[in-house]
């Protein structure tokens, strides 16, 4: 559906951490690409002609703070992205102490087939905060996005910063709507459902890179 791709662009040296782990010390400034391949070709089964992203939103973080994560609730930051993909309200409760450092993108950009659709934002992490999490809204769609929770951006094994780190990424249902298409009427559930994964059913993302299950 989408790939993200972070490298390294500056940092300080990584030194070992406690007997555990070895953990990165100083820190690193990351670019991070999200790259759109939601196309006709690659989706067919109800591809909308209007398909887009809404903008990057991306931050660095402790272990355990990401602010989306699979079977967790969704924010109301992240319901906002997820179906409407104004990135506000997410960017407002990004902007306390649980996050180093947090981005977005330039957007909404459309989904073409030929050149891939990109978007670029940059991030600072350092020693405590080594953790990536990024979201983009699948548009048009009742609730749905794409993005990585919790990615780390140290290598605990050897203590370094990785260079770079490049991933394919899901579409997620936020558990806000019950809509099962992608130009589905609003139908708001009260009761948050937990995030999780969107699947082929025959109805959104099948196709030749479509999870068949």
């Amino acid at each position: 559906l989408s790939r993200a791709a972070a490298a390294k662009t500056g940092g300080d040296q990584c030194v070992p951490g406690d007997l555990l782990q070895m953990r990165c010390e100083g820190t690193a400034t990351y670019q991070v690409k999200f790259t759109g391949q939601w196309t006709a070709e690659n989706f067919p089964v109800d591809y909308p002609e209007n398909a887009h992203w809404s903008p990057l939103v991306g931050a660095t973080h402790k272990t355990y703070d990401a602010f989306w994560y699979r079977k967790g609730l969704a924010t109301p930051g992240v319901q906002e992205v997820a179906e409407t993909g104004n990135p506000a309200p997410l960017l407002e409760e990004l902007d306390n102490d649980m996050y180093l450092s947090s981005a977005r993108a330039a957007g909404p950009v459309f989904q073409r087939d030929g050149p891939p659709t990109e978007m670029m934002i940059e991030l600072t992490a350092d020693s405590m905060n080594d953790q990536l999490t990024v979201i983009s809204m699948v548009a048009p769609s009742p609730d749905w996005f794409s993005g990585v929770a919790s990615l780390d951006l140290c290598d605990h094994n050897t203590g370094e910063w990785r260079d770079s780190i490049t991933m394919d990424l899901k579409a997620y249902d936020a558990g806000t709507d019950r809509g099962m298409t992608f130009t589905a009427a609003d139908d708001a559930i009260e009761d948050k459902k937990i995030i999780r994964t969107v699947k082929c059913r025959g109805y959104a993302f099948c196709g030749e890179r479509g999870d068949s299950s």
